[in-house]
């Protein structure tokens, strides 16, 4: 009978040290993994495409830069001016009617991001810039205002907005924000 008790006893402490292991290896598991998730984490900032913010305005875009990042530089500057709701951050996939906005605009600003030997009266001649061209006058807002407010606004493309309407107003809040230094003024 003795014998019995102590197999008994035996196997009972065999399954306590084998469930203690268990549960050992699967806290350890856990653990492991929790810390590579926060690793991830902390490791994995990622970097949202917006326009640098001064307290100016100005933003410099790097001279040595191909035209194509200085056209999304200007970009990403005059979309997020014009919508601060997103607070500069990165789209993502399923932000549709954003990322046809940012769009419709890249393709209006192109044109308007030359050498700031064409725009600047005052460029360095040791280094090139992309600028934003203004055509000597405010016109280049009125119309990149024009090329966000159609674009939210489709149906009214080719009617003439009346002052004092809602609409008017929404083009109007739009113009005020689009604003951007250019050749070091």
């Amino acid at each position: 009978m003795l014998e019995i008790y102590n197999q008994t006893n035996v196997n009972q402490n065999y399954d306590l040290f084998h469930s203690m292991k268990t549960i050992q290896s699967q806290s350890i598991v856990k653990i492991a993994t929790l810390c590579v998730l926060a690793g991830t984490l902390f490791f994995s900032t990622s970097q949202s495409a917006r326009a640098n913010s001064n307290s100016n305005n100005r933003t410099f875009p790097n001279p040595v830069q191909p035209r194509s990042e200085a056209i999304d530089h200007y970009t990403d500057h005059f979309f997020y001016t014009a919508n601060p709701e997103l607070k500069k951050r990165k789209l993502r996939t399923t932000d549709y009617v954003y990322i046809q906005e940012w769009n419709v605009l890249r393709k209006a600003i192109a044109p308007l991001i030359k050498s700031d030997k064409e725009v600047c009266s005052t460029s360095d001649p040791k280094q090139s810039f992309w600028e934003f061209d203004l055509n000597k006058n405010q016109q280049s807002y009125d119309y990149l205002a024009d090329v966000i407010f159609y674009n939210r606004n489709p149906k009214l493309e080719e009617k003439r907005i009346r002052p004092n309407i809602l609409k008017a107003q929404e083009w109007s809040s739009i113009r005020r924000k689009m604003y951007v230094s250019t050749c070091g003024i």
